[in-house]
Parts: C-alpha cells; structure tokens; sequence
C-alpha cells in the first residue's frame, strides 16, 4: 500500500482499548505523547535491572525498547489476549538522557481465527523515533485481541 493510501490515525486512548474490529490494514496509528528520557528515570532502570550501562553516553536499547512498548500498550493490547514478538531492530541512531521518543504502529495484517470466536490475530509493526524525526527501534509483533462484545 502507498504511504499516500493509508489512514493515518492519532491514537487516542479508547476506554475500552481498540477490539480486533476496531483493526484495519494499513492503518497508521500515532501515539502521543512522546516520552522524554530522563536521567533519573534511566538511572533507575539501571539500578532495577543491573544493568551496568549507565556511564554510557547513549541509553540501553533495553530501555528504548521498554519505553517504546509503553507508548503503545494502552492504545493497541489493552484487549489482548496473546502478545508475541516476531522481531526487534534497533536503529543505527542512539538516544541519549535528554531525548524524546516518539512512537507509530502500523497494521501489517489481519487474521479470523476460525477456531476461536473470541478474538483474531493482528500482527503490527510500532516505530521509534527521536524529536527530530530520526528512526531508532523498530518491532514487529502479533496480537490476539478480543472481538468486540455483541451488543
């Protein structure tokens, strides 16, 4: 699909989270805010997960990856039933105490389960970006999310 073809949405936080309906190929979905990174909050990632990284000039991958995830979570598994990775890259761009990171997911696919009337896969792609717009991390992962409650 063209760049040009896709919706593109904010994603707001739905109160119920979005349902394996609420998914479309294609779909760009911008999470806000973006998160700076603090270096106490770095800091105590460190101390919390051992991590000896701290005297380092770039931040842990780990920690991107982690702050990533959250920017994302509320918005797109809220209903999961199922979270599974398939991949994690990071960017040749390193982020530093002091940067932003901003976050997108697109829907790569959208799958029925026939077996389950519960819920359906949906496989995503989320992206990490720094405040000036420089690419960082990138995962793919499948969802099993919830359909939505008949009414």
């Amino acid at each position: 699909m063209c760049a040009d073809q896709k919706t593109t949405h904010r994603a707001k936080i739905l109160r119920g989270g979005r349902y394996f309906e609420d998914f479309s190929i294609g779909d760009l979905y911008h999470h806000w805010p973006g998160r700076t990174i603090s270096q106490s909050d770095y800091r105590l990632y460190c101390l919390i997960t051992l991590n000896y990284h701290l005297d380092s000039i770039t931040v842990h991958p780990g920690y991107i990856y982690s702050l990533l995830l959250g920017l994302s979570m509320s918005d797109l598994s809220r209903n999961a039933i199922r979270h599974e990775e398939l991949n994690i890259l990071i960017g040749e761009q390193g982020m530093r105490c002091g940067d932003t990171l901003y976050a997108e997911t697109e829907v790569l696919s959208r799958q029925s389960t026939p077996d389950d009337s519960r819920g359906g896969v949906v496989t995503l792609e989320t992206r990490g970006f720094n405040q000036v717009g420089a690419p960082v991390i990138s995962y793919q992962r499948r969802l099993t999310v919830r359909k939505a409650p008949e009414e």
